[in-house]
């Protein structure tokens, strides 16, 4: 799957995020994970965080994820 990255209005940013779910957890019990990148105009990356959410599903780690980048933003 190719994926185009496209150049925020000027004053803005792009925040992306991503979840992984593992179906068998990883030796230390780690099944959940998110990320998220804020990147500016010039596609540089001002900001990221990702960690372990074991205990959420996909769709509170994602939440958790945006949220985290938003109040930074």
């Amino acid at each position: 799957m190719e994926q185009i990255w496209e150049i925020p209005d000027k004053e803005y940013v792009k925040i992306n995020v991503h979840v992984i779910v593992l179906q068998e957890p990883l030796p230390n019990g780690n099944s959940v994970a998110a990320s998220s990148l804020i990147r500016n105009r010039a596609g540089k990356n001002p900001w990221g965080s990702m960690g372990p959410m074991n205990g959420v599903d996909e769709e509170k780690a994602l939440m958790a994820a945006l949220q985290a980048a938003c109040v930074h933003a």
